[in-house]
């Protein structure tokens, strides 16, 4: 979960649904699709419905006129883990150093 919150975090806070359903296979070797009941899809679902993820429509559509979507941290990553708590988090993984103005941004504050 804090892996998933953290490839978010440091996209901006928002992720674009396949962009995110791609980092959980390829680079977390979750399968997209299995028999039982543990996969990309399956895991999504989940964190939506315990609150850590939040998943919302993109105004935007495909050149198919399919619906994007993209995902952010749900009310439960906030309250949980804070923000401020996962920005220490993915520091720590990769020995970030982070300015003011994207700390401002991985928090949702708008200059």
């Amino acid at each position: 979960t804090l892996v998933i919150l953290g490839s978010i975090m440091l996209n901006g806070g928002i992720m674009a649904e396949k962009r995110l359903e791609t980092l959980m296979s390829e680079e977390l070797g979750i399968p997209e699709h299995s028999t039982d009941n543990w996969h990309v899809g399956s895991l999504l679902k989940e964190l939506i419905q315990e609150g850590y993820l939040e998943k919302r429509k993109m105004a935007q559509m495909t050149s198919n006129q399919e619906q994007i979507f993209e995902f952010t941290y749900g009310p439960k990553a906030i309250l949980e883990i804070g923000l401020p708590n996962l920005l220490r988090y993915v520091q720590g993984l990769g020995n970030f150093t982070f300015q003011d103005k994207q700390i401002a941004r991985f928090m949702g504050v708008s200059e």
